[in-house]
């Protein structure tokens, strides 16, 4: 999303083959760690310094700890600032998916917000496809969701080894006890 906001490139790092097309913009590469060939990466954190255009990477790991084989890469990895990212809290979640739900004027019993929200995925995106997904699934309604009317909008979000069975609604009665 930062690269599309940005106007940048997208590549994988899987599919780094080669000496690397120059650089016009800047680059987000994802999945940076699981390098295609190493070289190509040497060459296009080159191409970019040289064209003083940005090179945002994206990997499991800090750089540093990519275990390369080349040294000049290993340097240069070594060199690389780096931003660690950390799951979002429970209180940052729940914020948001409170916040989304206000935006949308969608109110929902007590209890049934806080429950969804913990079988949803954990990020900020899916917070508000959630809360979009069950505005959808009750536009023209004007009815508050229902157990049974999340866990049908929400179905392909949810995991189906989390708690909630998005299976045939008679075992629906079996959820609202979790509630």
């Amino acid at each position: 999303m930062m690269a599309a906001a940005h106007g940048w490139e997208l590549r994988e790092g899987p599919a780094l083959r080669g000496l690397p097309e120059a650089p016009t913009r800047g680059i987000a590469l994802d999945m940076a760690d699981a390098l295609g060939e190493e070289a190509s990466l040497f060459h296009l954190i080159n191409a970019c310094a040289e064209a003083g255009l940005p090179l945002l990477m994206a990997g499991r790991a800090a750089p540093s700890r990519w275990g390369v084989a080349l040294p000049d890469l290993r340097s240069r990895l070594a060199a690389t600032a780096v931003a660690m990212t950390n799951e979002p809290s429970d209180a940052l979640l729940d914020a948001l998916f409170a916040k989304h739900l206000a935006d949308r004027q969608l109110f929902l019993d007590p209890g049934l917000g806080a429950r969804l929200r913990l079988h949803l995925p954990r990020s900020a995106a899916a917070m508000e496809e959630a809360v979009a997904r069950l505005d959808r699934a009750t536009l023209g309604t004007h009815a508050r969701p229902t157990l049974r009317s999340a866990l049908a909008a929400l179905a392909p979000m949810l995991d189906d080894d989390d708690g909630f069975e998005t299976a045939p609604p008679d075992h629906l009665r079996d959820h609202a006890r979790l509630l």
